[in-house]
């Protein structure tokens, strides 16, 4: 059975912030985040761009494992700046199973449609501050700084799903 939960415990933002170590611990060009940096970013009492905008977790557990996660943004400068009501998924890391991946995608849509906005992008880690869209080639070689790193499959989850 898929579940997917919002984070609201410090222990559930531990399991977000790990789970990606979790999902790539076979590959050898993965370079995690460092926790500490991680967490400071995420945490809405430590972090300065949830001052001004929000974002909201998930995890998707399946079988008592963790098997995705997600979150959902609406970056209220980015509002502003550019007069458009779209808000953003980020931090999506996510086993190789469409289930899943909808799951999570429809969640975070859902929630951004609640704050009245119209339309989702992404995927951006909050803002184009931080690391935006999915790696489509080269995924044999070491990542780069601030690109991200994912599995091939990922273009093809986003892509069924309705992303460009």
């Amino acid at each position: 059975m898929l579940e997917i939960v919002e984070v609201k415990t410090k222990k559930q933002l531990t399991q977000f912030i790990d789970f990606p170590h979790d999902l790539y611990k076979d590959d050898p060009n993965y370079v995690p985040m460092i926790f500490m940096e991680q967490e400071a970013l995420l945490n809405p009492k430590k972090s300065p761009f949830l001052k001004h905008s929000e974002a909201i977790y998930y995890l998707a557990i399946k079988d008592s494992k963790i098997v995705g996660r997600i979150a959902s943004i609406k970056n209220n400068n980015h509002i502003q700046f550019s007069g458009k009501q779209e808000g953003f998924f980020g931090f999506f890391d996510v086993i190789n199973d469409y289930e899943v991946a909808q799951a999570l995608l429809s969640k975070a849509e859902s929630w951004l449609k609640s704050k009245g906005l119209i339309s989702i992008q992404g995927p951006a880690n909050f803002s184009t501050n931080e690391t935006v869209g999915v790696l489509i080639e080269n995924f044999t070689e070491p990542p780069f700084i601030m690109n991200t790193y994912n599995f091939p499959y990922y273009v093809e989850l986003l892509e069924k799903y309705g992303f460009k």
